[in-house]
């Protein structure tokens, strides 16, 4: 009992450091749409998608190779294996921030300068990620919250600079996410000396047979997440795409709490898999169920809300609405996919995780080119509901095969 006690106490502590940051880096995306037009919220969201972009992509995912074998070489044993890679990737930001500078100068529209910032910002917050992993093995909940807070808490700074009237929106905005990961990484010492272990060097084949397959899922969820926004530049005006960047913030919030405690849940799925396992199986198809319904009646509230032009509040119409209603949903469909590919990962059934996001990316970025140019911003709200229930009831399907697993 003890022992239960001690780990549920561990695990709250470290998923309240994780809300603590998501709390605060909503409320500062709260206070920048209500000080934003929604052609300034526009950019700011195509500013905040490109930098998951070059996180994904510059990342490569190093995360899940430490979640996977930090406890056998050590911090030190990946990076010494990586960093070949890691001069080719700082080389590549360097290439692609000289493009968007160029493209920023030449383009006419003088935020897009500021997006040169942020390939170099999307690299170090990978790095900062690997970090916190090594923090949650520890048991390091100083050095967790280190990785954890400080990009919130300088966007909050630049949210408020922006409330009251000071300094380009865009610009601070990419220049918090840059220095949030400076700031980490000057005290990285803290996290990759550990003289318990080894610190012997991985091969370099080993990490991408692993890592390669969660790479291609990073990649699909990356396309799933930001490929509509990118969709919708060719079809809806700059201040739609801000307007309906409002519309996700707020209807993504409900998922907050589910997040942060999803972010803890697969170094614990990798530490206690048989028993997770066996819960999964007994209830966590019922659970999944239950909650896809409860998506689907919450999307309903959605159609009843277009086709009676419903508006709650003055200045957001009833597209901003529908959409909110219709996030709201798509972030509830998720939970089956979250609770379940942790448990394919723990497994190193790292492939069928690939497909099965592959197949509800394809699905998101097809609804996406079918009905943005038919319904606009309410579209894409539909075709990340469609993907993400999708998702779950994939990961749901793939159940089965770790259960023959567990058996041979």
């Amino acid at each position: 009992m003890k022992l239960f006690i001690k780990g549920f106490s561990s695990v709250a502590s470290f998923a309240g450091v994780q809300l603590l940051g998501k709390s605060l880096l909503l409320l500062a995306m709260y206070i920048l749409s209500f000080a934003l037009s929604s052609e300034e919220f526009g950019y700011i969201s195509l500013a905040q998608s490109t930098f998951m972009l070059f996180l994904v992509v510059l990342g490569a995912n190093l995360q899940s190779a430490v979640v996977r074998y930090y406890p056998e070489f050590g911090f030190q044993g990946i990076i010494k294996s990586l960093r070949p890679f890691f001069v080719l990737q700082s080389l590549l930001a360097v290439l692609v921030s000289i493009c968007a500078l160029v493209v920023g100068l030449f383009s006419g529209v003088s935020e897009l300068r500021y997006f040169a910032i942020l390939p170099f910002a999307g690299l170090l917050a990978s790095y900062v990620l690997a970090l916190s992993v090594v923090a949650r093995y520890k048991n390091d909940i100083f050095g967790y919250g280190l990785t954890a807070l400080p990009k919130p808490v300088l966007v909050l700074l630049v949210s408020l600079l922006v409330l009251f009237g000071k300094g380009e929106p865009v610009f601070f905005f990419a220049l918090a996410l840059l220095l949030s990961s400076v700031v980490v990484v000057f005290f990285k010492s803290r996290y990759v000396h550990d003289a318990n272990l080894p610190g012997d060097f991985l091969p370099f084949s080993v990490i991408v047979k692993y890592a390669a397959p969660l790479f291609l899922v990073q990649i699909m969820a990356l396309i799933n997440n930001v490929a509509d926004k990118y969709i919708m530049l060719a079809f809806v005006s700059i201040s739609e795409i801000g307007l309906y960047a409002k519309a996700y913030l707020y209807g993504s919030s409900l998922g907050i709490l589910l997040d942060s405690l999803m972010l803890l849940w697969a170094p614990y799925v990798m530490r206690h898999r048989g028993n997770v396992l066996r819960w999964a199986l007994r209830w966590g198809k019922l659970a999944t169920f239950i909650i896809l319904l409860s998506a689907m009646l919450i999307a309903l509230l959605g159609c009843f809300v277009y086709f009676d032009g419903l508006v709650f509040f003055d200045g957001l119409n009833t597209d901003f609405w529908v959409c909110f209603i219709v996030i709201v949903a798509a972030y509830i469909s998720r939970v089956g996919y979250q609770i379940f590919v942790p448990l394919l990962n723990a497994y190193d059934r790292t492939k069928k995780t690939a497909y099965l996001s592959l197949f509800g990316a394809m699905i998101g970025v097809v609804l996406n080119f079918l009905l943005i140019p038919v319904l606009g911003i309410i579209g894409a709200a539909l075709a990340t509901l469609a993907s993400f229930a999708c998702f779950s009831v994939f990961a749901l399907s793939a159940v089965n095969g770790i259960e023959k697993l567990e058996k041979n």
